[in-house]
């Protein structure tokens, strides 16, 4: 009676009573796939009988009764993120499409892929990266996946080059990748290396290009454009 009031108006599934019901039915359908697991099939109909006729739920417990063992199959695979051998099987029996655990995974699909938008944000490129491994093997995020997967490579690769302090490659990546512009580090990276080009022009104007030589070199940037003009200072010199 609850569902049927529930397909009659769905903006009741925005309440807590449809959370509920959902939580009661999600109890009875994993009884009933123990049942079935064990060959005690009358029982997993038994748990299942009040929920045979609503249309929403009965594609979910048709599909246990007519593929139990691909079923369970589909289910070891969703609670150990095994998610290329779940979608072999879903590829192989697509009407497997219609179970509960398909529901589930493609949920969590779509949780995740918010989740890693969220770190990529927050610049936490690690948890952003461990998540990707997950969503790369569910179906239909693949290309997100590898969208997503270059830009925290290039993040990570980016922070690696400024925490060596190797200022030229670091901005040349932000050349390349302008997205990597919008970090806080690229700030501090510019800064820097306006900083350490203004204290080799300091040492070379008072002809001091050894130190000025010294400088530039650590920070790998003594043949950018205005390292190697600080150089030729001492060229013109002579």
């Amino acid at each position: 009676m609850a569902y049927k009031l529930i397909e009659e108006y769905p903006l009741l599934k925005e309440t807590k009573y449809y959370e509920d019901l959902e939580k009661r039915f999600n109890i009875v359908y994993e009884k009933a796939v123990e049942f079935i697991s064990k060959g005690e099939t009358e029982n997993a109909k038994t748990v299942l009988k009040r929920f045979l006729d609503i249309p929403s739920k009965m594609i979910y417990i048709e599909s246990i009764f007519n593929n139990p063992e691909l079923v369970l199959k589909l289910k070891k695979a969703k609670e150990e993120r095994n998610f290329k051998e779940f979608f072999e099987i879903i590829n192989l029996n697509p009407a497997l499409k219609n179970t509960k655990e398909y529901k589930e995974v493609m949920e969590y699909a779509e949780f995740l892929y918010k989740f890693i938008e969220k770190f990529i944000k927050e610049e936490k490129f690690e948890k952003a990266k461990k998540a990707l491994e997950i969503l790369k093997d569910i179906q239909g995020y693949e290309k997100k996946a590898r969208s997503l997967m270059d830009i925290v490579d290039n993040s990570l690769k980016f922070l690696e080059f400024v925490k060596s302090e190797d200022l030229k490659n670091a901005l040349e990546m932000a050349k390349k990748y302008t997205y990597l512009q919008d970090l806080k580090e690229y700030g501090e990276v510019k800064t820097k290396f306006n900083q350490i080009l203004s204290k080799a022009e300091k040492y070379a104007l008072n002809k001091d290009y050894l130190n000025a030589k010294k400088i530039l070199m650590s920070a790998n940037i003594l043949d950018t454009n205005r390292g190697k003009y600080i150089l030729m200072m001492k060229e013109k010199e002579t």
